[in-house]
């Protein structure tokens, strides 16, 4: 796929992919989120507009502008310039509307193995609160982020991140996904006990020995 550099102004159909491999996808992310600022048409780079045609190809909301556009992109091939550009700048939005901008505490998440977590909240409003980690899909601008999410992985809402590289969980709640941090396999296992479910998969946990390791056979199987 050839690129051609053009005047912003000047109307272009860009048949865009996700170029790179996953480095050039990580660091495509990180730009969205450092420019500080909202897109402009000449900011879109080859790899920003693949990153965004990638993310729009995916998107499964009812934002009008963005449902009306992957239809105009599948039916035209590609994205414009000027409509690449229009959806880095929702893809900053929602990331600056999910989580705060700066970290928040000095933890480290790299070591919480994919799994539903548990921790007591004696300040809240239920004596336990339940959070998902999971880390972004391999071969996406999402790989090598990790993720919390309340709520479970498939519609959960999210609490926080920590992106490749760093060592810093930055989000919500930071008292609570610390102690996550600091013991995972106690907070697993406060989210068997209090659900009798797989910390692992989730899954209904019915043998008594399931229930006392906090996953079922085959979840342990892929651990021993």
């Amino acid at each position: 796929m050839l690129w051609i550099d053009v005047p912003p102004d000047v109307s272009v159909r860009l048949h865009v992919r996700c170029h790179g491999g996953a480095e050039e996808r990580r660091k495509v992310m990180s730009t969205i989120e450092d420019l500080g600022r909202k897109y402009e048409e000449q900011d879109v780079t080859p790899a920003l507009a693949g990153t965004a045609a990638s993310w729009l190809e995916s998107y499964t909301g009812d934002f009008e502008f963005l449902v009306s556009l992957k239809r105009r992109a599948a039916a035209n091939g590609g994205l414009s310039r000027r409509e690449a550009k229009g959806v880095l700048n929702c893809m900053r939005a929602e990331n600056r509307r999910s989580v705060p901008q700066e970290p928040s505490g000095r933890f480290d998440l790299s070591g919480v193995p994919d799994g539903e977590y548990a921790v007591r909240t004696p300040d809240g409003e239920f004596e336990v609160a339940f959070y998902t980690v999971d880390r972004g899909r391999e071969g996406t601008g999402w790989e090598g982020f990790i993720f919390v999410r309340t709520g479970g992985r498939s519609d959960g809402h999210p609490v926080g991140r920590q992106a490749p590289g760093s060592t810093a969980y930055v989000g919500k709640v930071p008292e609570r996904i610390s102690e996550i941090a600091r013991d995972p396999k106690a907070a697993a296992l406060l989210y068997a006990e209090k659900t009798g479910r797989c910390y692992r998969c989730a899954a209904l946990l019915t043998d008594p020995e399931s229930i006392a390791r906090g996953m079922g056979p085959i979840c342990a199987s892929y651990l021993s």
